[in-house]
């Protein structure tokens, strides 16, 4: 093994190609990684020795293997002979600011010039996939970021151990801790997140570890890793770094070094009065507080006119930002703070309501909806007016071409989109009362006639929800299309497949799937403007239709309209022995409920998923011209800003220090990802009893809180049997499947066809999974939820609201899903 200081190896180069680690000085020809190596091995630092192809040397190397093969030869017998590790070393890669941490390939124990040709060419390549453009596009600095891949070779060790090392805890950005992940044997697997390693940490002089067991390290490993990690932190002026290390013999070695770029900031929390619950249905942390910034005018706003179109005795919702996660709270009739005192006894709370003015105008407020069937009326200009107002508005601002705008023009764009988002979720909350109370209605009328459940009577919703399958479905006739094409069917095949591959290969089939993304690809993927879209990422669309190619994963319940067909057919025999006034009622309430419940889902492609990302691509837009100026460090930096702050800066007027105080409240995010706040904040006062309430205002607030009960998951899990997780049954049958955890947009890819999905929540947009998934199970939501009105629609077994199925099941587990018990069983538990 030969260390980088042995002047045994000299400074000579290979044939003029090679630069030996020695020399290798100069950052814009070979890369962060080994000029970083290089430093360190002036300053001491026990380095392996390596050799490097500059990043000007790269393309006429590769040209020529001929004259490259005899220049490879060389250089492995200046490295000793044996095999090699070859590795990037990106002209952009260990920044401050952008590590490209795993963005790069590396290739391990090569040996042979050919071998050793075809790694730095595999290398070369991952340093110009669509992977690390992406992830420069949104992560690379303002500033000028070179372009290019040097690539360094080195010696292959056989460690006995090897990992990494941070001087500071990257998950709470504690700067007295240093945490040591090891495996034994050669790092990659821990590298690239195949295996969980044995996990230390070293407070002051004390280590601990966290694993059930050490089996790599000892005491005094753990103590020279993390003394090595404070060495060169201290080294690179106090700049956290994030370390890789491999034990030889009796030798640490220093395989790498790179600042931490996302070290979490603690942040200063405000105090809330008043009693709040965190919003985990809809909102997965970390929330950007551009999201906030978006929502928060919007809910308050669009929930108060709701409340008071219905005469209910609340002025509105609202939500707070506390550093990447949002609190939510009834604000009382009147506005003000939100309320922690119990509400009166309900016969008092009758009379107050018939004598307090503003309550006095809610009852007759609420008199009226009936009397005028105001839930009719919205639903008629739903379907005749406002679904057609929110489409031709989409449609006109797609048309916008962003990048032609002057920055004038750029600004006033944005409140236009701004208004849009308005508008719809004004639409979106006029229609919440028409989509719920309907189905309320129906559930009390089943259990009066028939005596059913509320999943029983929900059985007859199956298949209304179209707008929701929508999109999935359309994936499905791109499928069978692909299906009775042989050279696009092969074209599947391959899991790197892009888009501009199947357009020169097959444009036909790209037309139409160019198409798909035209009409459903504008919507963001979670209710986060932070989030990609799926028009931003059609390797997900692609990956979609793979999974349909692949076939329908076995044991799927029946479809949708099979269930609530058989549902009817039970319905109609029951009534066969009911009045004719009975019939009658059931067939009104049944009409104008499967109407409601239809709406309730389909309208949020409208209302939510095209406005948001609408917006969503402004503000990368946005972005993308702040990072230019300098005044974000980064393009999505602009998502850690308020809506005021970057209109403020597109017209020039950027206040002091933007770019800093985003980049802080972005690592104060991460922060609360790994601490999170409480789920509830304040003393929860009760909801009053509505019983004393005239029967008209009664009745919206008793199917209101029905609602909002079947909305959101209980705060605490259901006690179970060992091996069994319990929670709401949201959609009929059984399935047995393989567990697929899935908490964002960036696991997508990890899903399988027939897999059970597992995931904290879904919003409508996730709608495309679920054409090949078996089942589904979610930590939050209620009956009445999205993923449970999708599951319905798709014909999957569903259970919600399990509180902690994400903390409880493992990837790869084998559990049968029971929609109908709402109980998710573990196949090992027997």
């Amino acid at each position: 093994m030969m260390v980088v200081g042995d002047q045994s190896t000299g400074s000579a180069t290979t044939g003029q190609v090679f630069i030996h680690l020695n020399d290798a000085v100069d950052a814009d020809r070979i890369g962060g990684k080994a000029a970083t190596l290089a430093l360190l091995a002036r300053r001491g630092f026990p380095t392996l020795t390596g050799m490097v192809l500059p990043a000007d040397q790269v393309d006429s190397f590769l040209e020529d293997p001929h004259q490259a093969l005899p220049a490879i030869a060389q250089m492995l017998d200046q490295l000793g002979g044996g095999p090699v590790a070859v590795r990037s070393s990106g002209l952009a890669e260990d920044q401050q600011d952008a590590s490209h941490a795993g963005q790069f390939s590396t290739v391990l124990d090569v040996s042979g010039e050919r071998d050793v040709f075809d790694a730095i060419t595999r290398v070369v390549r991952s340093g110009q996939s669509d992977r690390v453009a992406l992830y420069r596009s949104a992560i690379a600095s303002g500033e000028y970021q070179p372009d290019g891949t040097a690539v360094l070779i080195q010696p292959m060790l056989q460690p006995v151990a090897a990992g990494v090392a941070f001087s500071a805890d990257p998950g709470t950005g504690d700067r007295d801790v240093v945490v040591i992940n090891a495996v034994p044997g050669v790092g990659a697997n821990l590298m690239d997140g195949t295996v969980t390693g044995e996990e230390w940490r070293v407070h002051d002089d004390r280590a601990e570890c966290q694993s059930q067991a050490p089996v790599c390290l000892s005491i005094d490993d753990v103590h020279r890793i993390s003394e090595l990690a404070r060495r060169v932190e201290e080294s690179f002026d106090g700049v956290p770094q994030d370390i890789e290390w491999a034990i030889a013999g009796d030798d640490l070695i220093l395989l790498q070094s790179r600042p931490i770029t996302a070290l979490p900031v603690k942040p200063a929390l405000p105090e809330l009065e008043g009693f709040w619950t965190k919003e985990l249905e809809h909102f997965v942390p970390p929330v950007s507080l551009m999201t906030w910034s978006i929502h928060q005018p919007n809910l308050y706003q669009a929930t108060q006119a709701a409340l008071e179109a219905f005469g209910v005795l609340f002025e509105a919702i609202d939500i707070t930002y506390r550093a990447g996660e949002m609190y939510e709270s009834e604000i009382p009739l009147g506005g003000g703070k939100p309320d922690e005192s119990a509400p009166p006894p309900w016969w008092l709370f009758g009379v107050l309501a018939r004598v307090v003015p503003d309550m006095r105008q809610r009852m007759r407020l609420a008199r009226e909806a009936i009397d005028t069937d105001l839930e009719g009326q919205i639903l008629h200009r739903w379907e005749s007016e406002w679904s057609f107002e929110l489409e031709a508005t989409s449609a006109n601002l797609r048309a916008v071409e962003l990048d032609s705008l002057s920055d004038a023009a750029m600004a006033t764009q944005l409140d236009i989109l701004r208004s849009f988002t308005k508008r719809a979720f004004y639409i979106h909350f006029q229609l919440a009362f028409p989509c719920i109370l309907p189905v309320y209605r129906l559930i009390t009328l089943c259990e009066e006639l028939f005596g059913w459940d509320e999943h029983q009577t929900l059985r007859l919703m199956h298949g209304t929800s179209h707008g929701t399958s929508v999109a999935s479905r359309d994936l499905d006739r791109l499928a069978a299309m692909i299906q009775q094409d042989p050279l696009a069917s092969a074209l599947f095949e391959d899991r790197g497949l892009t888009l501009d591959q199947l357009h020169a290969e097959c444009p036909g089939i790209a037309s139409e799937i160019n198409r798909h993304l035209k009409n459903y690809g504008i919507r963001v993927i979670q209710n986060e403007l932070a989030n990609l879209t799926y028009l931003e990422k059609p390797s997900l669309t692609l990956q979609f239709i793979r999974d349909r190619l692949r076939g329908e994963p076995g044991n799927q319940a029946d479809t949708a309209d099979t269930i609530a067909q058989a549902a009817l057919e039970e319905a109609s025999t029951l009534l066969s022995m009911r009045s004719e006034s009975d019939r009658m009622r059931f067939d009104q309430t049944l009409e104008r409920a499967r109407l409601a419940y239809g709406t309730r889902d389909s309208n949020v492609y409208l209302t939510l998923g095209h406005p948001w990302g609408l917006l969503r691509l402004g503000l990368l837009e946005a972005g993308r011209r702040l990072q230019q100026q300098g005044v974000l460090k980064t393009r999505d930096d602009v998502f850690y800003c308020t809506f005021e702050e970057v209109q403020a800066a597109i017209r020039g007027k950027a206040p002091g220090g933007l770019g800093e105080t985003a980049h802080r409240r972005r690592m104060e995010a991460r922060w609360t990802l790994a601490n999170p706040g409480p789920d509830t904040i304040g003393v929860e006062p009760g909801m009053p009893d509505f019983r004393g309430l005239p029967k008209e205002a009664r009745d919206i607030h008793v199917g209101l809180i029905w609602a909002m009960d079947r909305l959101r998951a209980p705060r605490q899990a259901q006690t179970s049997d060992a091996g069994v997780i319990s929670g709401v049954p949201a959609s009929p049958g059984r399935y047995q499947g393989t567990v697929r955890i899935i908490r964002n947009e960036q696991e997508f890819s990890r899903l399988e066809a027939g897999d059970v999905l597992v995931c904290p929540s879904t919003s409508s947009s996730w709608t495309m999974l679920f054409g090949t998934v078996g089942a589904l199970v979610t930590d939050q939501g209620g009956s009445l939820s999205h993923p449970a009105i999708i599951a319905r629609e798709h014909g999957i077994p569903a259970v919600v609201a399990t509180v902690n199925a994400t903390e409880k099941l493992t990837d790869g587990q084998i559990v049968v899903v029971d929609g109908s018990t709402g109980r998710v069983e573990s196949v090992d538990a027997g």
